[in-house]
C-alpha cells in the first residue's frame, strides 16, 4: 500500500486491488486560508502513514499539528520539500526549500514509542544546510537512495554563483549527518535561467533524472555510489511548446513529457503528452527522433493545462491532473470536470499509443487539484546497487570498501594544473572526457598522486574517471576555467 497526499487535503491509498479516495485533517488558519500548499507524506513499508506536511505544518498519523507556534515557510511547488527516512533510525527529517529565503532547512521528528506517534524536536527545526546566508537554491529539490541502500544523496541546485555559473548541489546525507555539498557545473546561466520552479525526477532505479525548463527537456545520468551528475542528453525539439511536467515510466524506457498548448506559436489552447523512447534508442538524436505524440486533448480547455505528472509504483499507471492556469490566491476554488479527477497514463511502459492515455479516470470525491499538483515522491523503496563498489550491505561484494578511499582531484574549477590524490598503494588510470563524451585524457597515477597540466584543455566540464583493473572506482565532475 501506498499513500498520496496533496492539494485540497486529498489521500489517496493505493494498494494491489483497491483505491481509495478520502482526505486528512489539515490546519487552516488566517495565515493559510489557501488550499494553494505544498503537501507531501511519508509511509512505512507496510503503507501506513508515519508523518505529512504542507507549506505550514507537520503532522503526526492522527492528524495532531507538531509545529503550531513556529511554522514551515515552504513553496507550494511539489519540487519544495520532501520527507527522508533516516535508515536504522526512528528519526526523519522534513526538508523544506524556504520560499522567504532560498535556502534549504531540515526539521527533525522523532517516534514517541511509548505514543506511537512523532514529534517535532524543537532543538533542530529550520536549521539550514549552509551557513552561508548568500547562497540561494533553485526549487529543484529531489532526494535518491545512496547505493549503499541506506543513505540519501540530497540534490538541489545552486541560484547564481560569482563566476556565473549555476550547478547542482549533491551532498550525502549519511545518518543524521550532511556532507559538504559537491558542485557540478553542467549548464551556463543562459541554459539554465528557466530551471526554477519544475520538475526534477528521477527514473525508479536512481541512475538517471530529467530536468524540465520552458521548452527544453535536460537528462543527466548519475552514480549512486559516487554522486557524480554526466550530462547525457538535451531535448529540443518541443520549440513552441511550453512544457509543464515530465515522467519516467516504471521501466525506464520511456520518459513523458506534457506540454501546453496555450504557449505554443499557433496558441490552439491544447494540451499534449509526448513519448520518447530512451531505451532502445543509442544516441541523444534517436531520442528526440523517437517522439511520439500519444495524447492530445479532444476538446481545448480555455486557460486549462496538464500541471504535474507522478509514476504511481504499484500499478505502473502514471496520472496526471488538469488545472486552470495563472491561478491566483483566492482562485483556486475554480473547479471543472478537469481537477476533479486525475487522470491516468495506463500502460506506460508501452510504445506509442498503446500506452492507452485515459481522461477523467479517478474522481477525487468532490475535493480538487489546485495549481501546486500532485507531491514530491521519491523511491522510498530503492535498495541497494547489488554488487556495486558501494554495496556495502552485501556482505560478499569484495570492493565495496573501495568507496571509503579519500580519492580527491583539485583545485575545482582548475585553471593550469590538476592534483589527483591516489590513496591506494598501487597506480590507477586516470581517464579525462569532455562533456560531448570524448576522450580527452589518459594517465597513470601513481601511489600518492599525480599532477596534471590542464593547460590545452578548453573551458568546459570535464568528467575525471579512476580506473583500476579495467574497473571504475570514483568519479568526479571537474571545471575547467580561463
Amino acid at each position: 500500500m501506498s499513500n498520496w497526499f496533496f492539494s485540497d487535503s486529498i489521500h489517496i491509498k493505493f494498494s494491489e486491488d483497491t483505491i481509495e479516495v478520502g482526505s486528512l485533517p489539515v490546519y487552516l488558519s488566517d495565515l493559510t486560508e489557501s488550499t494553494n500548499r505544498n503537501y507531501t507524506i511519508l509511509s512505512d513499508t507496510s503503507g501506513e502513514i508515519i508523518l505529512y506536511k504542507d507549506s505550514y505544518f507537520i503532522y503526526n498519523n492522527i492528524g495532531n499539528v507538531l509545529n503550531e507556534d513556529l511554522f514551515l515557510f515552504s513553496s507550494p511547488l511539489s519540487n519544495a520539500s520532501v520527507i527522508i527516512p533516516v535508515h536504522g533510525s526512528s528519526i526523519v527529517l522534513l526538508l523544506n526549500w524556504d520560499h522567504l529565503t532560498g535556502r534549504i532547512s531540515y526539521w527533525q521528528a522523532e517516534l514517541n514509542e511509548s505514543e506511537g506517534v512523532y514529534n517535532v524536536n524543537y532543538d533542530s527545526c529550520n536549521t539550514y544546510l549552509d551557513l552561508d546566508s548568500t547562497k540561494a537554491y533553485r526549487l529543484n529539490l529531489m532526494t535518491v537512495k545512496h547505493g549503499n541502500g541506506e543513505d540519501w544523496w540530497v540534490i538541489s541546485r545552486i541560484h547564481a554563483l560569482i563566476d556565473s555559473l549555476q550547478p547542482f548541489s549533491v551532498r550525502m546525507l549519511n545518518g543524521l549527518e550532511f556532507e559538504n555539498p559537491v558542485y557540478y557545473y553542467t549548464d551556463s546561466t543562459l541554459d539554465s535561467k528557466y530551471f526554477q520552479g519544475n520538475q526534477l525526477v528521477f527514473n525508479e532505479e536512481g541512475t538517471q533524472f530529467a530536468v524540465q525548463n520552458s521548452k527544453k527537456v535536460r537528462i543527466y545520468n548519475f552514480d549512486r555510489c559516487t554522486g557524480v551528475i554526466i550530462p547525457e542528453c538535451l531535448i529540443d525539439t518541443l520549440e513552441g511548446f511550453a512544457i509543464t511536467s515530465i515522467a519516467y515510466s516504471k521501466s525506464g524506457d520511456y520518459l513523458y513529457v506534457a506540454t501546453d498548448g496555450h504557449h505554443a506559436e499557433n496558441l490552439d489552447y491544447v494540451s499534449r503528452i509526448w513519448q520518447f523512447d530512451i531505451a532502445s534508442s543509442g544516441s541523444c538524436e534517436e531520442w528526440e527522433e523517437s517522439m511520439q505524440l500519444v495524447y492530445e486533448e479532444s476538446a481545448p480547455y480555455d486557460y486549462w493545462s496538464i500541471n504535474s505528472m507522478l509514476l504511481e509504483r504499484i500499478s505502473g499507471r502514471i496520472y496526471f491532473s488538469v488545472v486552470r492556469r495563472y491561478m491566483v490566491l483566492g482562485d483556486d476554488t475554480i473547479t471543472g470536470p478537469q481537477n476533479l479527477h486525475l487522470h491516468a497514463i495506463m500502460e506506460p511502459n508501452l510504445p506509442g499509443e498503446l500506452c492507452n492515455v485515459q481522461e477523467n479516470i479517478l474522481y477525487l470525491d468532490g475535493m480538487f487539484v489546485s495549481k501546486e499538483g500532485l507531491p514530491n515522491m521519491p523511491n522510498y523503496a530503492l535498495g541497494p546497487l547489488e554488487g556495486s563498489p558501494c554495496d556495502t550491505l552485501n556482505e560478499t561484494n569484495s570492493v565495496a570498501e573501495v568507496t571509503t578511499l579519500p580519492f580527491k582531484a583539485y583545485p575545482n574549477p582548475v585553471q593550469d594544473y590538476l592534483y589527483i590524490d591516489n590513496p591506494l598503494q598501487t597506480e590507477c588510470q586516470a581517464v579525462v572526457y569532455n562533456a560531448m563524451g570524448e576522450e580527452v585524457e589518459r594517465l597513470i597515477v601513481q601511489p600518492g598522486g599525480q599532477t596534471v597540466s590542464t593547460t590545452n584543455w578548453p573551458t568546459g566540464i570535464y568528467q575525471l574517471i579512476v580506473q583500476q583493473e579495467n574497473s571504475n572506482i570514483w568519479k568526479q565532475s571537474v571545471v575547467k576555467m580561463e
